[in-house]
């Protein structure tokens, strides 16, 4: 039911009307003098009057509050926030303002990450565009000249193993892509258990072995200090084995690379050194980037994603990465921490 505002100041005013004559007439009766009853009722308005005016005191005051919060929340809203009550006040208003400024820096802070989440995915489907657009095209090229009837059975043999190759480059591409992806989204999820360093080292030169030797490629392991460390095996060996892979691709046929597996207090260290084309000065701040490739790596068969996936497996498992590059090769180093 709703309250009627002017019926409710009628009978405020009726009561407040018959108490104050029901005061007087007691007063008359008791004293008989028309001065006490003078007196009384000049004491009664004054008291009316400062009832009135600490009514509209107080109301001038919440509507003012009123103005100041709806202003500072229109703000807000309009990201213009200023200060409405000063913060070393101890009151309501203050803490009402401190705990908005909060919601206000999580909700800017949600945006920014929001937006450069986009950013990223837009820049990550712009890139395999790129790196799927060349072998795709040769892909069609080697169809379409395959369809020909008239070609001799030497360009056909040709063409059929361009196609091949350029099948392998697209099946290579999209197994980087879904580790690269499977990693970023969590889907799978890095193991560390305790295990030899020195066994998993082993996995990714095996892995390596053949195409070396392919290209009268030597390598070595120079020094192999015994490690147990908690890490993933599988993907630790994927980290070195890209290293590895790298180092044969980068390093001219009857070329020498060594590997060192070192052990410090705090961290164990794995060495790939090569002796091949190196990386320029101006890219060693890029190489880690995902799909880049470097000037000197320009005439080489790649896709950019072998040193950013290394880099993203020792960073998920507390270790990092770190290069050192001239004109006579490269040396990169894995740190994994022992504890």
């Amino acid at each position: 039911m709703k309250h009627n505002p002017a019926l409710c100041k009628i009978i405020i005013f009726v009561i407040s009307f018959t108490l104050t004559l029901g005061c007087l007439i007691s007063i008359y009766l008791a004293t008989f003098s028309i001065y006490a009853v003078l007196i009384a009722l000049s004491f009664i308005t004054l008291l009316y009057l400062c009832a009135w005016s600490y009514h509209k005191c107080l109301t001038y005051e919440t509507q003012s509050l009123y103005t100041e919060v709806s202003d500072m929340l229109e703000n807000i809203i309009n990201n213009k926030y200023t200060v409405a009550f000063p913060e070393n006040q101890d009151d309501l208003l203050s803490k009402l303002q401190s705990q908005v400024e909060k919601l206000r820096n999580i909700y800017l802070s949600q945006a920014a990450k929001a937006q450069q989440e986009r950013k990223e995915i837009q820049s990550l489907i712009s890139d395999i565009a790129h790196q799927l657009k060349t072998p795709l095209a040769n892909v069609k090229v080697y169809g379409d000249l395959l369809k020909s009837k008239d070609l001799t059975a030497e360009d056909r043999s040709k063409f059929t193993a361009s196609l091949h190759n350029q099948l392998e480059k697209l099946t290579f591409l999209t197994e980087s892509l879904i580790k690269m992806s499977r990693l970023e989204s969590g889907v799978i999820q890095i193991k560390s258990v305790p295990c030899s360093l020195n066994e998993t080292v082993m996995k990714s030169v095996n892995q390596a072995y053949q195409k070396a030797i392919s290209k009268n490629i030597t390598i070595t392991l120079e020094k192999n200090d015994p490690v147990v460390l908690n890490h993933d095996s599988a993907w630790t060996a994927e980290a070195i084995f890209n290293l590895l892979d790298n180092a044969v691709k980068y390093t001219p046929a009857g070329g020498n690379i060594k590997i060192r597996i070192q052990s410090y207090e705090l961290f164990a260290r794995v060495d790939v050194e090569d002796n091949g084309i190196g990386v320029c000065k101006e890219d060693l701040n890029k190489i880690f980037n995902r799909f880049f490739r470097g000037k000197n790596a320009e005439n080489t068969e790649g896709i950019g994603i072998g040193l950013y996936l290394t880099r993203e497996i020792a960073s998920l498992q507390g270790g990092y990465i770190k290069v050192n590059s001239g004109t006579g090769g490269s040396t990169f180093s894995v740190f994994l921490p022992l504890k």
